[in-house]
């Protein structure tokens, strides 16, 4: 049975992503410990249409870095489409 490690709360880690400027939602959001001491952490992040990706990207990783010790990321970033604009 895979579970989050006991030390990292999922809800708030998904909770401080959302909170990142440009952000939409946050998906598919996964944390898992590969050795001892060493997490990882896997997810999709949606931003608003005009939102710089590499932005939320380094935004994302520092967070995780800085306020839960989290080094080995994988974040997929997808852009939120505007029907309007998209026509």
């Amino acid at each position: 049975m895979e579970a989050a490690p006991y030390h990292i709360d999922v809800d708030v880690v998904r909770a401080e992503l959302s909170g990142l400027a440009g952000v939409e939602d946050v998906h598919d959001l996964h944390v898992w410990t590969i050795t001892s001491g060493m997490e990882a952490l896997s997810g999709h992040i949606t931003i608003a249409t005009g939102t710089v990706s590499r932005e939320v990207l380094v935004a994302a990783r520092a967070l995780l870095r800085e306020r839960f010790h989290i080094d080995h990321v994988t974040l997929q970033i997808e852009e939120v489409h505007d029907p309007v604009r998209d026509h």
